[in-house]
């Protein structure tokens, strides 16, 4: 049996300083390889040259959101097509989330959240080796 830790690789698309400061503070604290982009289109030059396994995509983002972001990544016939793509917003309604499922987004996570709301979504979303929650 294989033992070995398999650690998740995350893209977090988020254009507000201070939410990447949280962010890379969470992600520091739990087994995953990150990298922060700031907009949309830094997201799918991002997947086009590197497997992530999840990508959190703020929706609201400068140059391209999140939205067309999504859909650009779906486009891309690469092995892009089969990442996890969780929606990051503070306000979501039913219309909203159904939205998102069509354009090929596979979750969404609701700011603020915690880092046990994160480790759930990442352990939800990826086939590597699950992270522990933190008590």
């Amino acid at each position: 049996m294989n033992s070995e830790v398999q650690k998740s690789k995350i893209l977090i698309a988020e254009d507000n300083l201070i939410n990447q400061k949280l962010l890379t503070r969470l992600l520091q604290k739990i087994s995953v390889d990150f990298t922060i982009v700031s907009n949309g289109e830094e997201a799918v030059i991002a997947t086009q040259n590197e497997k992530y396994d999840i990508v959190f995509m703020d929706i609201h983002m400068p140059v391209m959101d999140g939205l067309e972001a999504t859909q650009a990544i779906r486009k891309d016939n690469s092995s892009s097509a089969d990442i996890k793509i969780i929606a990051m917003t503070a306000n979501i309604m039913k219309e909203d989330y159904d939205k998102f499922m069509q354009i090929g987004m596979n979750d969404v996570i609701t700011k603020p959240f915690t880092l046990d709301d994160f480790i759930n979504m990442i352990n939800q979303h990826s086939n590597k080796t699950p992270i522990p929650p933190r008590n």
